[in-house]
C-alpha cells in the first residue's frame, strides 16, 4: 500500500488548490499551515471530484485535527456553494473561530476515480460575504508548507 507514506508525486502549491491531473485511480492529498490575519468566525469550503475530505487542527499540531468538512460523490471545480447532485451542503463548514497570526494545520484529500479531478478549498473572512461559484481557493499568502519529513 502506498497511500499516505509513498507518494508517486509530490510538489508544492501557490493556493489550496490541487492541479487537474487528467488521470484516474488515484488520491490527493493537500497539507500546510493556515494563517488568517484577522480573528473571527472563518467558515472553509471543499470542492472535489470524487470524494474529498477536510480536515483543520485547533493549532498547527495535525495531532489535533478533526473532520469540519466533506464531499461524498464528486462536485464541480470551485462550486463552493454546495452540489448539484444534492441538496445537503456537506461541503461547508460550520463556522470556526480562528485567531488571527495562529498557525492551524490544514489538511485536504480527495480519491479520483474516473473522469475530471480536482481538489480546492476557500473560505468566508470573518464578516464577508459567501464566496461565489468560481472565486479562487484560499491564497498563498495564507499558507505555509511543513518542513520535509514532518507533517
Amino acid at each position: 500500500m502506498k497511500f499516505p507514506d509513498r507518494p508517486d508525486v509530490t510538489d508544492l502549491v501557490y493556493e489550496f488548490e490541487s492541479p487537474d491531473a487528467g488521470a484516474s485511480d488515484y488520491g490527493v492529498r493537500l497539507l500546510g499551515y493556515l494563517t488568517p490575519l484577522g480573528t473571527g468566525d472563518y467558515v472553509f469550503y471543499l470542492a472535489s471530484d470524487d470524494q474529498g475530505e477536510l480536515y483543520l487542527s485547533t493549532d498547527e499540531s495535525p495531532v489535533n485535527v478533526r473532520r469540519i468538512a466533506a464531499e461524498p460523490q464528486w462536485n464541480m471545480s470551485r462550486d463552493w456553494s454546495g452540489t448539484m447532485l444534492r441538496p445537503a451542503k456537506e461541503n461547508i463548514s460550520a463556522p470556526i473561530p480562528l485567531v488571527a497570526e495562529q498557525r492551524y494545520y490544514l489538511e485536504a484529500v480527495m480519491k479520483q476515480g474516473t473522469g475530471g479531478d480536482h481538489l480546492a478549498v476557500t473560505w468566508q473572512l470573518p464578516g464577508a460575504p459567501k464566496p461565489v461559484n468560481g472565486a479562487p481557493p484560499i491564497a498563498g499568502n495564507f499558507l505555509a508548507y511543513p518542513q520535509r519529513g514532518k507533517p
